[in-house]
């Protein structure tokens, strides 16, 4: 980075706006970044009927109800609970008793060592124990998760006062995705990510819409732990952060290294030059330039998209902080009407490689979404018109959501490649497809 380039990127009249949206924001979690059992703390609260949020014994029901899904191959505890509680007796059954209890110690060994377990969602009148691990940037074992679990069976399940309960165990990981290999977490736990909380997000919206306030941390929360969510002020300023970072490249990828130099490595040198005015700026800035960093490799993968293909129509390319949505006009027409319309079917780039690496890296993937089609449509017939180019669809056709993975690649230019070729073979099979025509 030059002189000349911070002198161009300081001047931008666009960079006087993004710090103004920077600013403004009424979510809490934009200035609290949560750590691993804050997230606990935030679940514990979510999840008990009998707290401030409005919504009952609601997102209980959603978490039980996301568990059924996964446990196709349950076995042990779990295979016995969702035998019994599958999703319309859930529905149906009222869990206003139930309780959270938090970090329960536990001996994990015969030696005396002991651990904690995140959450224990008890309800003692349906005489239901759930365990509940949650990972939120830590990393647990096979081992470990069954320790976890045999130390449950021993000084929990074992005790007579639990004698006619039914015990699930769930491994909550906030990374997750369909293509993790969810093996790893043994045959003992069923394994979700954050989101089965897009429910209760949408259900404490609406809350909020009908004046009822006391549904807005509820709001805030479950909305921030959903990849496809984000406000109009968030839009704009990522939109914003985008367009600087693509005209702004040398300095966003300097920012990028310095922002991780501690204070106490300063010298005069440094303070001194280029690299000092960076740096003062980011600590002024910080949330304005996290939004630059953020948005410069999907900033580049848009912009790329944009002088690839010149003529795709703006609406068609939707940026996010890590992804971007690629839709068509197939995509347009087969999605339903609505308040809050979205594409039934398109392709998505998202970054996976952290902000400060070299070599960017991004998935490839087809999003299906079964309730975004129009009514008037067979949803069924038109995955079977794709079921031969993407396999993947045939399988798990009861969930709502598939994000089925069409390659990982390094690069922008590379990922742009990937997701236009797989976006027009997607277009061509959509128009082949009588039932994606209505007939």
């Amino acid at each position: 980075m030059e002189i000349e380039d911070l002198d161009q990127f300081m001047a931008d009249p666009e960079l006087a706006q993004l710090l103004e949206q920077a600013k403004i924001s009424d979510d809490i979690f934009d200035v609290v970044k949560l750590r691993e059992n804050q997230h606990s703390d935030m679940l514990a609260w979510c999840l008990n009927p009998n707290e401030g949020h409005s919504q009952g014994d609601a997102v209980v029901k959603d978490f039980l109800v996301a568990a059924w899904e996964e446990s196709a191959n349950a076995a042990y505890a779990n295979r016995r609970f969702f035998e019994v509680w599958r999703p319309a007796k859930i529905r149906t059954t009222s869990f206003g008793s139930a309780f959270l209890t938090r970090e329960l110690g536990v001996h994990i060994d015969g030696e005396g060592t002991k651990g904690r377990l995140d959450l224990f969602l008890v309800d003692p009148l349906n005489k239901i124990v759930v365990t509940i691990e949650n990972k939120a940037g830590r990393k647990l074992s096979e081992d470990q998760l069954k320790d976890y679990w045999d130390a449950v069976r021993r000084q929990v399940m074992a005790r007579p006062a639990f004698k006619d309960y039914e015990f699930a165990f769930v491994f909550i990981d906030r990374e997750l995705d369909e293509h993790t290999d969810r093996t790893k977490a043994g045959s003992k736990w069923v394994v979700l990510d954050y989101s089965w909380l897009k429910a209760s997000a949408d259900r404490a919206r609406q809350h909020v819409a009908r004046s009822n306030q006391s549904a807005q941390l509820m709001m805030a929360y479950c909305q921030r732990q959903t990849d496809d969510w984000q406000s109009d002020d968030e839009r704009k300023l990522v939109d914003t952060a985008a367009s600087l970072a693509a005209r702004h490249e040398r300095v966003v990828t300097r920012l990028k290294h310095l922002r991780r130099t501690r204070i106490t490595s300063w010298t005069p040198t440094l303070m001194a030059g280029p690299d000092g005015d960076l740096l003062r700026f980011f600590h002024q800035n910080e949330h304005a330039c996290d939004s630059l960093v953020e948005g410069s490799g999907i900033a580049a993968v848009a912009v790329k998209l944009k002088r690839k293909r010149p003529e795709l129509a703006a609406h068609h390319i939707d940026v996010f902080r890590r992804w971007l949505a690629l839709g068509s006009d197939m995509s347009d027409e087969l999605m339903k009407e609505d308040a809050k319309p979205e594409w039934p079917v398109y392709i998505s780039i998202r970054r996976e490689s952290p902000e400060e690496s070299d070599e960017p890296r991004f998935q490839v993937r087809l999003i299906w979404t079964r309730s975004a089609f129009a009514p008037h449509l067979d949803e069924d017939e038109i995955r079977s018109c794709l079921e031969g180019d993407f396999p993947e669809l045939a399988k798990r056709k009861a969930r709502n959501v598939r994000r089925i993975k069409i390659g990982g690649v390094t690069g922008a230019g590379t990922a742009v490649d990937k997701a236009l070729e797989a976006s027009d073979r997607l277009e061509l099979l959509l128009r082949a497809c009588p039932a994606a025509q209505g007939i």
